[in-house]
């Protein structure tokens, strides 16, 4: 299970997987399903850099999201809760392939 240790993170990373038609992230955050392969491991790993560009492009134009305003610390924590989540469920090869190329 993914643990966001405040809503502000929850909130951002849903939206951001809305924004992107992410229905794994989406039923990930909300504790329907678990990642289970190493294709979506691959995918989800993916989206966090997705976010990163939102998030800049957010921050850019002074955008809040969802009552957020400042993107940077949420995706640091993200980064984090992302990959922790990756590694606890035995996918840190496919989180550590991943790095934003």
């Amino acid at each position: 299970m993914i643990n966001f240790r405040d809503q502000d993170q929850k909130k951002v990373f849903i939206h951001f997987a809305k924004v992107l038609n992410d229905d794994l992230a989406l039923a990930v955050a909300e504790h329907e399903r678990e990642i289970a392969t190493k294709e979506e491991a691959e995918r989800f790993a993916k989206l966090y850099w997705r976010m990163v560009d939102l998030s800049v492009i957010a921050d850019r134009n002074k955008q809040e999201i969802d009552g957020v305003l400042g993107m940077q610390a949420i995706m640091e924590d993200l980064i984090n809760i992302m990959g922790g989540y990756l590694e606890r469920n035995g996918f840190a090869e496919q989180w550590e392939a991943e790095d934003g190329d």
